[in-house]
């Protein structure tokens, strides 16, 4: 993020697509929410755990845990979940940065992880990752546009600011439908 800001600011940059805190949008600036911050405890999909009808906080406090890097936002979301669920040590069996690398992990062990649930959900036809049912914090952060508001954005990056608007409504709708669906049954 720090890195798009300015080229935002000098023109150089259209837009950027970026997860963002409404506290954390810069002077002159606008965000356009277009995915909701939505967070699952992910794991492979034949988990001992993904298996169940019904999972409760306590029950994942046993497996081992794929960390994202300290400085990310999820690894503060990893840490919000296992600390309402009273789990001050825990194992570590991975710190991955990239998302392949966390994937290839997850779908080869145990271990659990936090993700964006629109990153599972987009993996839902490989059937390799699954979200819990279980309900934990949401973010403060929201998946979106950012512009410049001080430069008028020319009719390309309209348009395709107009695209990224549209698909993502309809992908946001779509997830809105699985997760009511499939992952966090009343």
């Amino acid at each position: 993020m720090n890195d798009l800001i300015p080229r935002l600011r000098d023109g150089s940059l259209d837009l950027a697509i970026l997860p963002m805190r409404a506290a954390s949008i810069p002077e002159g600036f606008a965000f356009e929410q277009i995915l909701p911050g939505r967070n699952v405890i992910a794991c492979r999909a034949s988990h001992p755990l993904a298996r169940r009808g019904s999972v409760k906080l306590a029950d994942i406090g046993q497996f081992p845990w794929i960390a994202p890097p300290a400085d990310s936002p999820l690894y503060q979301d990893l840490r919000s979940v296992l600390k309402e669920i009273g789990i001050k040590d825990f194992k570590v069996s991975f710190t991955g940065g990239s998302l392949s690398a966390t994937v290839n992990i997850l779908t080869g062990s145990d271990a659990l992880t936090v993700l964006p649930f629109s990153v599972v959900f987009m993996m839902r036809n490989q059937r390799s990752v699954s979200a819990l049912s279980i309900r934990i914090g949401d973010p403060d952060r929201h998946l979106g546009v950012l512009t410049n508001a001080e430069i008028k954005m020319k009719p390309a990056a309209r348009r395709v600011h107009s695209h990224i608007r549209h698909e993502f409504e309809a992908l946001a709708t779509s997830i809105t439908r699985v997760s009511q669906d499939t992952v966090w049954r009343p």
